[in-house]
């Protein structure tokens, strides 16, 4: 919270006032609305000095309730009074009136205790009850084993029962009737999350959602890449994986910003002239094929975006209490409890005050934005996020989560307040990409032209005008096919459709791995077993803040020294528990291996880290290996280019044409 020294006086007449309004002969309609004016401004002050933009009195409650440590009652009083506001109903105003003015002392007690009122009593609200309180689960890891019945139900059985079934219902009806078609798809038994759960007295479990095979994990940006200002579009993730992405300037300064970000973290005063040169070799070919004046214009653009970020780290961090030299670059976490995976930009963590800081960063303007101010689908990686971290901190821990514009010259750092409802909205979409990858593993004809029909560029709303245009460039290409070629594609895309399947989950059984879902489902033994994992590392020499970012682990007695790891591996670096289910309970580092003996491995961290405490605080270290869908990405890219290749070469390619001599040969 900022400095509220020079806002006392301010304090003071407001507490002033708040005494005289409730002294006035002045109608309690009138008084109430007085009251609600000076809760308004004692939410401003508090707030005026904040570097964050407030688009709504939400916004701006949740950030300050969030700050103060309000105790829950509280904070269910001040959101009814919010909620409560504008009142027309005269039955309750005078209940109102009492409210408002609690609310308003209650706060000034806690920013200055000069103005703390001795013996102020909480006023007697009804609250709106949802009826008995039930015993509350988070998740209910198990499996359906029977499709609903009339009255939405299914049997379930959970993880840590066992083999008892138990009736469970998702009570949100986008999501119940998300299920039946689910069910009618996907054969029984299927591997669900049940979330926010109560559990009834007759034993039944009420969802508010679910999370469909959470152990295959989807990208937080893949799912917010389809939410735009005018929804959600689940097909969108199906275009963009049939179309390859072309590089554009927007995204090579995405890219910049970025690598900006990091380095003024680790150097506050770094100047742009001192930066400036190390920026073409992020991308040293789309830099050498522009034009001189675009080449200008681009580095004028990330002038600005540099400007912001040095502001941004320098000042405007500390005074919502991030301390940059605490913070984490480009953490990676796994949440299979619900169903994602993702890195976040900067990550801070405030033991004392066990208080979470998630900063996404963002180069793009704000276009269209939601009611809070925030790009839709920024809004909603950022709430991803929020889950992501509160599945592996497992604890009531406060979060706090910001979307940092740096094209933005002042209040680019907003605040993305937690709204679960968005969140349930983002597990469905989740759910549904699901679906789509299910279906994209057969050659069903049915499946299969389902799909292709959902992406004609007519069907798609007119809100996501680049999924329009990457539709449009698919249909072109495919409509021109002819039937065996047509049959080629479908093939080839279930075929690697398939392959991206089992390298997320796999398959059981001894001699199989369940893909990238092993790091958490195998025990160590099984690990060791498959000489799939390096235990019990002890860092020797740990340089992660140098501009190569390098850890040097040496094995230690108990360690496994024979593995299938070879330098250049992609891998994942955690600390070690007795549990091989701590890697997604704790942010991991991804990394390559740069060097590998008998007595120690070196690794290269994708991101360098300021911050050193999480070496210091753990002793011993995990090594797993990584995957990446960037290869099934080029798959998926080489089928596109072959849809939009001439005639003669997808003859030539299916084998229609036989081989021929060639027309010349040049020596």
């Amino acid at each position: 919270m900022s400095d509220l020294k020079d806002h006392i006086e301010s304090f003071e007449l407001i507490k002033d006032t708040l005494s005289g309004v409730l002294k006035s002969d002045a109608a309690p309609g009138d008084r109430l609305k007085a009251i609600y004016h000076l809760y308004q401004i004692l939410l401003e002050k508090i707030t005026d000095k904040a570097p964050i933009g407030f688009t709504s009195l939400f916004a701006r409650l949740v950030y300050i309730l969030n700050r103060l440590n309000i105790n829950r009652k509280d904070i269910k009083l001040h959101h009814h009074f919010r909620r409560s506001m504008p009142n027309d109903d005269e039955a309750v105003t005078e209940e109102l009136i009492a409210l408002g003015h609690y609310l308003i002392l209650s706060l000034l007690s806690l920013l200055e205790p000069k103005l703390a009122t001795p013996d102020i009593v909480t006023p007697h609200i009804n609250l709106v009850d949802s009826g008995p309180r039930k015993k509350f689960i988070r998740s209910l890891p198990g499996v359906v084993v029977e499709p609903p019945d009339e009255q939405g139900y299914v049997s379930f059985i959970s993880e840590a029962e066992g083999e008892e079934k138990i009736k469970a219902k998702v009570l949100i009806p986008k999501f119940e009737q998300q299920a039946k078609i689910v069910f009618q798809h996907i054969s029984l038994p299927v591997p669900v999350n049940l979330i926010d759960c109560e559990v009834q007295d007759d034993g039944s479990v009420m969802a508010k959602a679910y999370v469909l095979n959470p152990d295959f994990l989807v990208s937080v940006t893949a799912i917010a890449e389809c939410f735009q200002s005018e929804g959600a579009y689940s097909t969108a993730y199906l275009v963009k994986k049939l179309t390859p992405t072309e590089p554009t300037v927007h995204m090579l300064i995405g890219n910049v910003v970025n690598y900006l970000l990091d380095e003024i973290i680790h150097q506050p005063e770094l100047s742009f002239p001192d930066i400036a040169p190390s920026l073409f070799a992020l991308s040293p070919e789309q830099f050498s094929l522009m034009s001189d004046i675009d080449l200008k214009t681009c580095i004028d653009k990330v002038k600005v975006h540099f400007t912001n970020l040095k502001r941004v780290v320098n000042h405007d961090l500390a005074t919502i209490g991030i301390d940059k030299e605490h913070t984490y670059l480009e953490p990676s976490f796994y949440a299979p409890q619900y169903g994602i995976y993702g890195r976040l930009d900067l990550y801070h963590y405030d033991h004392e005050k066990d208080q979470s800081n998630i900063v996404e960063l963002k180069s793009g303007k704000l276009f269209k934005p939601n009611s809070y101010g925030l790009n839709e689908n920024h809004y909603i990686q950022t709430l991803l996020y929020d889950l992501m971290i509160e599945s592996v901190l497992e604890s009531q821990t406060k979060s706090n989560n910001y979307i940092l514009y740096s094209a933005l010259p002042s209040e680019g750092l907003k605040y993305a307040p937690k709204v679960r409802a968005k969140q349930y909205e983002a597990l469905f979409v989740r759910n549904d990409i699901l679906m789509i990858e299910h279906m994209l593993c057969h050659t069903d004809d049915h499946k299969y032209n389902f799909l292709i029909d959902k992406i004609d560029p007519e069907k798609i709303p007119k809100g996501f005008t680049f999924t329009q245009r990457d539709a449009k460039r698919f249909h072109q290409a495919y409509s021109k096919l002819k039937d065996y070629e047509v049959s080629y594609f479908q093939a080839f895309v279930a075929f690697v459709s398939r392959e991206y399947y089992l390298s997320k989950v796999g398959e059981q059984g001894l001699y199989s791995t369940n893909g990238m879902a092993s790091l958490w489902l195998n025990s160590i033994e099984e690990k060791n077993d498959q000489f799939s994992i390096f235990t019990d590392l002890k860092i020797i020499e740990n340089n992660s803040d140098h501009v190569t970012p390098t850890v040097s682990l040496a094995f230690a007695d108990n360690s496994n020294r024979i593995s299938k790891f070879r330098v250049g591996d992609i891998v994942v670096l955690y600390p070690a528990v007795n549990n091989s289910r701590h890697i997604i309970k704790h942010q991991i580092f991804k990394s390559t291996i740069l060097e590998l003996n008998n007595e120690k491995v070196v690794l290269r961290l994708r991101a360098r880290q300021k911050n050193p405490e999480v070496f210091e605080a753990n002793k011993m270290w995990h090594i797993e290996g990584d995957s990446l869908d960037s290869g099934f990405n080029q798959q998926f890219g080489g089928l596109f280019e072959f849809i939009n290749s001439t005639q003669e070469y997808r003859d030539i390619w299916l084998g229609i044409e036989p081989p021929g001599q060639p027309l010349s040969i040049e020596s």
